[in-house]
């Protein structure tokens, strides 16, 4: 930004380079306004036409601005700008959070009604298991094995 800055104008006698040279055109001739100070007690900056200050009022009129009252409007819009582009970020975090949020629920959602399905089924089980022990399809052992292994997993799928 800085050489940039530079190129378009050289330092002013007091060594400083105005903020806004080459940026500020007359809306009446098209050339540059350029600052100087004004003639009061207490002189102020300010941009004035190029064409009045070199040619006088038959070339162009006296277009002028004050650098402080620029400054605070461009310095305004700036940040007008960047609150405007943070709540856009923001909102765009906010969409994503909830985004995110939703397909968590969602996942969860799907493994309950996962876990519960499964439950189901292992209750269908117990119920096989004791119809065909007592039909004597399988023994004892066997259903008591079985049995525990199915409660077992009952157990860890009711804890989630």
């Amino acid at each position: 930004f800085i050489s940039r800055h530079t190129s378009r104008l050289p330092p002013r006698q007091t060594g400083e380079i105005s903020l806004f040279a080459g940026l500020i055109k007359c809306g009446e001739c098209g050339k540059s306004l350029t600052i100087r100070y004004t003639n009061e007690k207490h002189p102020k900056q300010i941009y004035s036409c190029k064409t009045y200050n070199a040619y006088g009022k038959q070339h162009c009129s006296q277009h002028r601005v004050e650098y402080d009252t620029l400054y605070r409007l461009v310095l305004n819009k700036i940040r007008e700008c960047a609150r405007a582009a943070l709540m856009d970020v923001a909102g765009k975090l906010s969409d994503t959070c909830e985004a995110e949020q939703k397909g968590q629920r969602e996942a969860l959602e799907r493994s309950l009604a996962k876990d519960e399905e499964r439950i189901d089924v292992l209750e269908k089980m117990v119920l096989r298991l004791y119809e065909d022990m007592v039909a004597g399809r399988i023994s004892e052992a066997n259903f008591n094995l079985l049995m525990e292994k199915t409660q077992k997993e009952q157990a860890e799928l009711k804890a989630r």
